[in-house]
């Protein structure tokens, strides 16, 4: 007979044991052969979100890595080919950053100049040392990944800065510029409007960028005065020289750009006059609802104005007051006036708001509809302007002070006080958008820009959305779905360096060199996007090697006006390198078909991404449908959300904190399938995640070290006994083996269905309940079954039984324990490879066998739940038998139960309650009675218990093996051995007992029983 199966050591290093299983697969190539098993005719797409490899790997990046590897594992063996290729987003301002921080540079001046005086050269060894700096943590990513178990093609990875990749981006936004709205304009357009700008960075933000960036600050926010020229009449009202408008802002540097005040026209405004005070004399125009002109520390009784005219808004329009600052030049006659506004309200403030339409999209708004100027009183790198003697000039107006306040703002402030222009100041709290790379404040900024109007396919956004399923579902119609219906046109143009160029061609006029300065006769305007390198060369006749700035900058091409054409000078945001990966890694030009890439099946990313990846993906499908040129608009049919990972208090995980978590750490402490476990079991995936330490200790011990004594179990007694698996073996008629192979069916039953909906958190609580029914149910309930001396058809059973089970299971956790799961499964089948004749030599690796299907015939629903309800007898039997301070070795006499269960699961509760036998009293009003008496002979019964206990704990003490016969000799409990010495004989292997001391003994120990000693020698045969 072969040797099927050898010992497993119930210690075990789960680290070292995947590494040992990370060269098998590499040495096997297992996760190619598990892609290429299945036919290209069953495809399932999954889309892997490009990381940038110039920082360091975390532990969210495991988290999403662990739920992006899960379903493709799970789908490969439900017989789906799930190819997997890797990516690297590789442009935009973080690796802009990481460079700059590199080389010292403070800005884009800083950047121009690297080779002093010479702009190109300087771009062109920014750009080189952005694309080495890429890949700095390359070797770091590529470990980490392949340490996990996450199953991704590393070797063929789609890089954005390629130019392959490049030129399919350029053609997909070809395609959006060719559609049209109702006017017959492009959805791709330039246009000067307000964006979030960060001046550190030199570049405007599109929405979705912004909103990663909000933090809570508190500011001075202020109460200024502004002038009302005299003579102008508010009904009975005329203004005089002490006429004041009162208005509130939040942001004292816009002030040198003010143009206009607005008011809601359908709003009351008081006009009152004070009569005491500091400004007595002064008149102030607000809204009525203000109460800021009312003392806060005293009660007056009598109103502290004299007199109180009341006007709507729509009666102020048109008046004129004094600018704060001379900055609107010869646009000075179409400013200072009071203007409407449908955005003010009373919520907060005054009712008048200052108009700056350099600085604010209502603002901007509606300046264009009063035809204001826009005042630029703010520099591209930030500064306050200068040439106008304004207060705070040259500073950046969000930089602060050493008083932790903005110079700029306090600068302003000062000087309105010493004009007498100043009301008050409060601190006001408010959520502020910083740059999401560099956390300068943004300011609203008036730039031209290339735009995409978003706007414009709102409803097809949502539309589209409807045919996605979310994991958690709230986001749908919550943070993703809103967004969706509230779009912005996408500002995508990016003033910077590293990035896709914006292959957009505008003509500049005749040009006698090649530089960009127009000549005297200007271009006819027309706009041309180039869609391939191909259309490139044949309009340029020049070919690059690489597409990116400079080299991009210097290709020209004629116009159809005699004109010439030259690139706008700006590169894409790099969102849409992103979105624009599910064609773009293929390389796509609009040839061929895309049925086996788009669109994807199964995405995963954090929740930040719901305004990031998540929204780009859908933009640029969305627009693609509309275009005609992919099948449907939703670049994905399901996706999983992920919560953020905090540490142990909830806090956010960071360097300066001191509280992240090195995932490598994590590796050789624990091993990546504790880690993968706990955090597929934390909470539900959508939930903010609190990491501890703790809790990977717990998982080790509950889950991994719980199944691994099961095996450990198993292999031991198993190789004991050379037993072989049968393959057919036959029903069992043991009620355990029904029961567990019942709970095994309908555990592979709920798991498949589960992961099919994508449900990754309760699928780990049903697997956790199994192992804990294995272990501490069916394998302590049936191990006197693998004991027996005698080769009978229950003890096959039982081994078969186990055996089957474990196999099973190994197969349903291989998606989520890849390590594991392989471990057992090859130990389990693959031990005697050429026991083909008994049909139990299995695939090469569990990850090349097909998942599970459940057999409902084996599932009765009434066994489980009466084992159920059994585990809950016996568990409140044992409290009782605690309160009672009774022993569980102590035999009691018969009791009774309330349920009527079989004879089998009676005798089982017998004997986990260590009693005579069962009644079934259907009348009791308790559903377990206990019988605490404790007759003479229930009391030796005990004490032969006890007896047994001790020997046995002297045997592992000896350090015997578990099957080892031995021959025992006591002295004291005589009685005890007279009437009970067959069964401890049984017990303990005991092959000769003899009263006595054994002079040949190899262990001796004496122990107190019920107060008297009792001394007994083992010697091993």
């Amino acid at each position: 007979m072969k040797l099927m199966f050898k010992k497993v050591e119930s210690q075990v290093s789960f680290p070292k044991m995947e590494e040992e299983i990370l060269r098998f697969w590499d040495a096997e190539k297992i996760f190619e052969r598990s892609v290429e098993k299945n036919s290209a005719d069953k495809h399932f797409i999954f889309y892997e979100g490009p990381p940038t490899a110039n920082g360091v790997p975390g532990l969210h990046h495991i988290l999403a890595r662990s739920f992006k590897d899960i379903i493709p594992r799970y789908k490969t063996m439900k017989g789906y080919r799930v190819e997997r290729k890797a990516g690297w987003d590789t442009h935009g301002l973080p690796v802009e950053l990481q460079v700059e921080k590199k080389l010292g540079l403070k800005n884009k001046q800083d950047i121009e100049n690297i080779v002093p005086g010479d702009v190109r050269a300087s771009i062109i060894e920014f750009n080189k040392q952005c694309k080495e700096s890429v890949w700095e943590y390359r070797d770091l990513w590529e470990k980490m990944t392949k340490r996990m178990g996450y199953w991704v093609d590393m070797e063929h990875p789609y890089v954005t800065y390629e130019n392959e990749y490049i030129e399919s981006v350029w053609w997909q936004l070809a395609q959006i510029a060719e559609l049209k709205n109702e006017k017959g304009e492009s959805f791709l357009y330039k246009g000067h409007k307000v964006v979030p700008y960060c001046y550190r960075c030199g570049t405007a933000l599109s929405s979705h960028e912004v909103a990663q960036g909000y933090q809570t600050v508190k500011d001075n926010s202020v109460y200024v005065k502004f002038k009302a020229k005299p003579g102008q009449k508010i009904g009975d009202f005329t203004t005089d020289d002490q006429t004041y408008f009162l208005v509130w802002t939040t942001t004292p540097w816009t002030l040198p750009g003010n143009v206009a005040l607005a008011v809601n026209s359908e709003v009351n405004y008081a006009i009152r006059t004070m009569k005491k005070g500091e400004y007595a004399g002064m008149t102030f125009i607000n809204a009525l609802l203000y109460a800021g002109l009312n003392p806060k520390d005293t009660e007056y009784s009598e109103i502290p104005w004299a007199k109180e005219v009341t006007a709507l808004g729509k009666n102020l329009l048109g008046l004129q007051y004094e600018p704060f600052y001379e900055t609107a030049g010869k646009d000075k006659e179409k400013s200072y006036k009071v203007i409407a506004g449908d955005f003010v309200t009373t919520d907060s403030g005054t009712g008048i708001v200052h108009i700056a339409p350099a600085f604010g999209e209502d603002d901007a708004n509606v300046g264009k509809e009063n035809d204001l100027p826009t005042l630029l009183t703010v520099e591209a790198d930030g500064t306050l302007s200068k040439g106008f003697g304004l207060p705070g000039e040259g500073i950046p107006v969000k930089k602060k002070n050493d008083k932790n306040r903005y110079a700029v703002d306090d600068l302003i402030i000062e000087d309105l006080k010493q004009q007498n222009l100043f009301f008050k100041e409060e601190i006001y709290e408010h959520e502020y958008p910083f740059c999401w790379r560099c956390e300068t404040p943004l300011i609203y900024y008036a730039k031209p820009s290339w735009f995409i109007r978003m706007s414009e396919v709102r409803g097809a956004l949502v539309e589209n959305n409807e045919k996605i399923t979310w994991v958690p579902e709230h986001i749908k119609e919550g943070r993703f779905g809103e967004w969706l219906r509230g779009a912005k046109d996408w500002a995508i143009s990016r003033e910077r360096y590293w990035g896709t160029p914006l292959p957009v061609w505008e003509c500049v006029g005749q040009s006698t060199d090649n530089s960009q300065q127009k000549t005297e006769k200007n271009g006819c305007g027309k706009m041309r996007v180039i869609s391939s390198m191909n259309e490139l060369e044949k309009l340029s006749g020049k070919t690059l090697e690489d597409v990116h700035k400079p080299y991009i900058d210097d290709v020209t091409f004629s116009c159809e006006c005699g004109g010439m054409m030259r690139r706008t000078p700006e590169v894409l945001d790099v969102w849409f390198d992103s979105g624009a990966m599910p064609l773009a890694q293929h390389q796509y030009l609009g040839e061929g078909s895309i049925e086996n890439y788009f669109p994807a099946d199964y995405i995963c990313e954090a929740v930040d991404q719901t305004r990031g990846w998540f929204y780009t993906l859908h933009s640029i499908a969305t627009l693609l449908h509309k275009a005609g040129k992919v099948a449907i608009g939703n670049a994905y049919r399901n996706v999983i959300c992920l919560g953020h990972i905090l540490d142990a208090q909830g806090k956010k995980m960071s360097k300066s904190k001191g509280n992240v978590i090195d995932p490598f750490q994590m590796f050789e402490e624990y091993g990546a399938d504790p880690l993968r476990w706990l955090l597929f079991s934390i909470n539900q995936p959508g939930l903010p995640k609190r990491f501890d330490l703790k809790g990977m200790r717990d998982v080790q011990n509950r889950v991994f070290r719980m199944l691994w004594n099961s095996y450990s179990f198993f292999m031991t007694y198993a190789s004991i006994d050379r037993w072989e698996p049968k393959k057919n073996s036959g029903v069992s008629k043991n009620i355990l083996d029904k029961w567990i192979l019942s709970e095994l069916q309908k555990l592979v039953q709920e798991v498949d269905e589960s992961l099919a909906s994508y449900d990754v958190y309760s699928s780990t609580k049903k697997v956790e309940n199994f192992i804990d029914n294995l272990s501490n149910w069916y394998i302590r309930r049936s191990r006197k079954r693998f004991w027996k001396s005698e080769d009978d058809t229950d003890k096959e059973n039982a081994y078969q039984t186990l055996y089957d089970v474990l196999v099973t299971l190994a197969k349903v956790m291989a998606p989520f324990t890849p390590f594991l799961a392989e471990e057992i499964y090859r130990n389990l089948t693959r031990q005697n490879a050429d026991a083909i004749d008994v049909g139990q030599a299995g695939k090469e690796s569990v990850h090349l066998e097909d998942y599970p299907k459940a057999d409902e015939a084996l599932i009765d629903t009434k066994m489980n739940e009466d084992m159920r309800l059994l585990r809950e007898l016996v568990t409140l039997g044992l409290k009782m038998r605690a309160d009672a301070k009774i022993k569980v070795r102590q035999p009691l006499g018969v009791s009774s139960i309330k349920y009527d269960v079989s004879s089998e699961m009676q005798e089982i509760l017998s004997e986990e309650l260590n009693i005579r036998g069962v009644i079934v009293d259907t009348t009791l009003e308790d559903v377990l009675v206990l019988n605490t008496e404790i007759t003479p002979e229930l009391k030796l019964e005990g004490e032969a218990r006890e007896i047994i206990r001790a020997i046995q704990e002297g045997r592992k003490k000896a350090g015997f093996n578990v099957e080892d016969r031995i021959i025992l000799g006591y002295q004291g409990k005589e009685e005890v051995f007279e009437k009970f010495e067959s069964e401890i004989t049984k017990e303990v292997l005991a092959t000769e007992v003899g009263q006595g001391d054994l002079a040949d003994a190899e262990y001796i120990e004496t122990v107190t029983l019920e107060g008297e000693a009792f001394t007994f020698f083992l010697k091993k045969i």
